[in-house]
């Protein structure tokens, strides 16, 4: 690099007013481990400074180049006999590229160094030179890449050179090594290579236009500095040129600093005033420019006081702002940035740690910095780091301490996972600031961070805003299950919002929930019935001795209906798609269902039960006993209405007390008696050859006739064979 004073004119103008300022880093003058000033460089007269692979070198330009080592220990050896017009230092070898004169006006040559063992005091090894050619005008710019098979030279003339091959093998020195790689009208005043590309690209810039070239593969040179939105872009100065970690050019004209890719320009950054130098130093980008002179800083009327700016340009800020007396050369090396001043002193600039930048942010209450700071210096996993809750934390308090209760509540939604929920939801249960609870609650529910407390605080506040369109968001798109199902469907049900409530029990497959709202809330038992015969046998047979009552009394035919299926042959119907629901423990039970699970379904509505009973003893052959007696009993305490229906009800009762061991006789005894059923008393009497009984039921009846005689004569026929028709008695021949 090239010396920055003379360079410009000394007009000022006002620098990057609009960015916003901090302190950094530390001003120290640069010192030995004795604590000295470091003063190696007083009365030298430093042309050109580089610095790579842990060492500093200074050029002077009489040739000789001064070595600092991290301890600010040096030594000094020549590299060109009679001038040294610049020099560069790999990052990533130890190779050190110089350009000078061995003789006074004596051609160029371009000299290749091994500065590995600089380090510990080793005197740099010459690998290699290159003669340029008596013909040759000044080296104005380098560049080398870090395959070491590239070198370009750029020239006063706008002529660029590349030196191909091996550059730390020896070849030759004639000029024949040289090939130009393209021409320009101005002198080059800045090269540098793409470090992330697969391929070798060349930056190239003059005072009027910044170029690009592919070298490999190769192509014609190109102007990046074309007409953007209608203004037209700049070349920049000498020295003026810096290229970032991830490959983007950094140059300047005297409103902003502009930034290039290799396809064009990028952005730009207003940054007013003279610059006299662009470095970059990690992620800032390092500028050298003029300041407003005072009167005592004026020596034969120009201003020698530079200000040296740290800035960041990716988060638009200026991390350091100092200012120098004559600035020569600016270095980075050791994670500091180096400053020469004309006098020879050397001051250096040490960035602050983490944790200090992150206090001095708090306290200055840039909480945006300090979160874009944060992400950088946490990587990939920043995001869940506590340091960067705790910066949204702070910067939410700070927000709501200021009444911006949208924005604070943005920041605290950041913080969920780390952040105790409570902390927030605390600060916004005024009824005032329902709107910002509701998104907080919304977003913990997004996370799949909300209890059912959250679900229950989420939905009250939907309904207290009369929000349906949020309320159908939250709980009718089609969506995973964010939130505990059952508080959502109990504060629905709570608020009236029966749609709600019902859309989540059919969705998930809520079995209990879904029947309860259509019976208890909405009254339609038509659907509910209509569910339920849709279920899989289990959640039916379940569904209906819970709900079966509640039907039986509002459809007592279709709910009989759907009881005699479960009982019998049941099979789902597909009127309605249920989903299928997670599995839980259950029995493998399978139908047919146990009649007795339903017969206190019935306990008010006889008639049907009457039928339940009637088809479970027609279609099934495993009905116990209590079934006939509870049916027998039923149709006794029915009221005939008419001749046929008391033929009827004689008829279905005797048919039930001819089933053989099916009831039980002493039972039935009881209840044909105590309703006072002729036929089944004479017929039980005479299948249990109870023949006094039946001559007492006469008697007490007051039947006498001589028939009477005749009957207990044959009384020992009357177990032989009797028509359950007609009255026992009768079927022997006897009149009453």
């Amino acid at each position: 690099t090239g010396n920055l004073s003379g360079l410009r004119s000394s007009s000022s103008i006002s620098t990057a007013s609009m960015l916003k300022r901090f302190q950094f880093f530390d001003k120290d003058v640069a010192t030995t481990l004795d604590g000295a000033a470091f003063n190696a460089l007083e009365g030298m007269n430093v042309i050109a400074a580089t610095s790579g692979r842990g060492i500093m070198f200074f050029g002077s330009s009489e040739g000789y180049i001064c070595a600092v080592s991290k301890d600010m220990q040096h030594f000094t050896f020549q590299a060109h006999d009679a001038q040294l017009i610049s020099m560069i230092q790999l990052r990533n070898h130890g190779i050190l590229i110089t350009a000078g004169r061995d003789e006074v006006g004596d051609q160029q040559v371009v000299k290749v160094w091994n500065t590995d063992k600089a380090v510990s005091g080793a005197i740099p090894a010459l690998l290699r030179s290159i003669s340029l050619g008596r013909d040759k005008p000044n080296v104005t710019a380098m560049a080398v890449h870090e395959g070491l098979k590239h070198l370009v030279l750029g020239m006063a003339d706008g002529c660029v050179y590349l030196v191909q091959g091996d550059l730390t093998r020896e070849r030759s020195s004639s000029s024949r090594s040289l090939r130009e790689l393209f021409r320009q009208k101005a002198p080059i005043t800045g090269l540098g290579f793409q470090p992330q590309l697969n391929v070798v690209f060349l930056y190239a810039t003059t005072e009027y236009d910044v170029l690009s070239c592919y070298i490999e593969p190769k192509r014609p040179v190109e102007k990046l500095t074309a007409t953007v939105e209608g203004r037209k872009s700049h070349g920049t100065a000498f020295g003026c040129f810096a290229i970032t970690p991830d490959g983007m050019l950094w140059t300047e004209n005297e409103e902003e600093l502009n930034m290039f890719l290799p396809e064009g320009l990028g952005r730009s950054l207003p940054f007013p005033g003279i610059k006299l130098a662009l470095r970059m130093f990690r992620k800032y980008l390092v500028v050298v420019h003029k300041q407003h002179a005072r009167r005592d800083d004026m020596t034969d009327g120009v201003s020698r006081v530079c200000s040296v700016t740290v800035c960041d340009p990716q988060n638009n800020f200026i991390a350091y702002e100092t200012t120098f007396d004559d600035v020569r050369h600016v270095l980075y090396e050791w994670s500091a940035i180096f400053v020469l001043t004309a006098h020879g002193k050397v001051f250096q600039l040490s960035e602050k740690d983490f944790e200090t930048k992150m206090d001095y942010l708090f306290k200055k209450h840039s909480f945006e910095i300090a979160i874009s700071l944060a992400k950088e210096h946490g990587g990939p996993n920043a995001e869940n780091s506590d340091t960067l809750a705790e910066i949204y934390t702070q910067y939410g308090n700070d927000l709501y301490k200021k009444r911006n209760y949208d924005d604070a509540i943005r920041q605290y939604i950041k913080t969920i996972g780390k952040l105790e929920p409570s902390y927030v939801i605390r600060r916004f249960l005024d009824s005032q600031r329902i709107h910002n609870l509701t998104e907080y609650l919304q977003a913990l529910h997004d996370r799949h961070k909300a209890d059912k407390h959250h679900t229950t605080l989420l939905l009250n506040c939907y309904t207290k805003l009369k929000n349906v369109e949020k309320l159908n968001e939250f709980i009718m798109t089609d969506k995973d299950l964010n939130f505990d199902l059952e508080t959502a469907i109990t504060v629905c049900r709570q608020a009236g919002y029966y749609k709600h409530a019902l859309f989540l029990a059919k969705r998930f497959a809520e079995y209990e929930w879904y029947l309860r709202i259509q019976l208890e809330n909405l009254g339609n038992p038509k659907d509910a019935l209509t569910y339920i015969s849709c279920l899989p046998f289990q959640e039916a047979k379940e569904s209906m001795v819970k709900f079966g009552k509640q039907l039986v009394a509002v459809m007592p035919n279709e709910t009989t209906e759907l009881l005699k299926m479960l009982c019998t042959n049941f099979s789902p119907a597909t009127t309605i798609e249920i989903p299928t629901k997670k599995p839980r423990q259950r029995s493998d039970a399978k139908p047919p269902a146990d009649p007795k699970d339903f017969i206190h379904l019935f306990v008010d509505s006889v008639p049907q039960l009457r039928t339940f009973l009637q088809c479970m003893v027609e279609c099934r052959n495993d009905m116990d006993k209590a079934t006939y007696d509870t049916l027998i009993e039923l149709y006794l305490r029915e009221k005939p209405e008419s001749a046929d229906d008391q033929q009827e009800r004689e008829r279905r009762v005797m048919e039930l007390l001819a089933a053989d061991n099916k009831y039980d006789e002493h039972q039935a005894m009881i209840l044909t008696q105590m309703y006072d059923f002729k036929p089944g008393i004479l017929y039980l009497f005479g299948r249990t050859k109870q023949y006094q009984q039946i001559v007492r039921y006469y008697m007490e009846k007051k039947a006498y006739s001589g028939n009477y005689l005749l009957f207990l004569q044959l009384k020992h026929t009357l177990s032989v064979r009797v028509d359950y028709t007609v009255p026992p008695i009768l079927a022997f021949g006897f009149k009453r």
